[in-house]
């Protein structure tokens, strides 16, 4: 259990990233550490528990989820776990230079609808449904948009990293 309370802001960010609501986030953390307790003797040592304790979170969201909204939830789920596999494997440099070289490649961001998509979408926190609604475009298309926009972010803060100028 020291495993789960050494990861717990990690999986308490993940249910954040997906729920957007604290209280949600804290309960929906709540299960998965019951799940984990439960579960304890599936887990191999050695191996990755935030992996596989991501993936108990991931199962209590999607219960937690309108059956009619899980495509679109599954959509955005696997983007965010796609920045957060990012993040991990860019262990190049310090927290503080990561941070410096993601706000240096967001400042550089041109004024286009992929901004205002992320603007909408994790700076004021709108649904997905809303942001799709704002911009004039279909759910899935926003989902397509912000895949592009973290890919191309993600390359632009790797280059920063690589060159030195986070």
């Amino acid at each position: 259990m020291r495993l789960a309370l050494e990861h717990r802001s990690r999986l308490w960010g993940f249910l954040m990233g997906l729920s957007k609501d604290p209280l949600k986030a804290e309960d929906l953390f709540q299960n998965t550490y019951l799940v984990i307790c439960e579960k304890w003797g599936q887990f191999e040592p050695g191996s990755n528990f935030l992996a596989w304790a991501r993936q108990i979170a991931r199962f209590e969201y999607l219960a937690s989820v309108d059956p009619g909204r899980r495509p679109f939830v599954i959509a955005e789920m696997e983007v965010l776990e796609a920045a957060l596999r990012a993040a991990e494997a860019e262990e190049d440099g310090p927290p503080a230079e990561r941070r410096d070289a993601l706000r240096r490649c967001l400042e550089g961001m041109p004024r286009n609808r992929g901004r205002r998509a992320l603007e909408l979408r994790y700076a004021e926190g709108l649904p997905g449904e809303d942001v799709a609604r704002a911009l004039g475009v279909s759910l899935n298309a926003l989902y397509t948009l912000l895949s592009r926009v973290r890919k191309t972010l993600q390359d632009c803060v790797t280059r920063r990293l690589r060159t030195g100028e986070a």
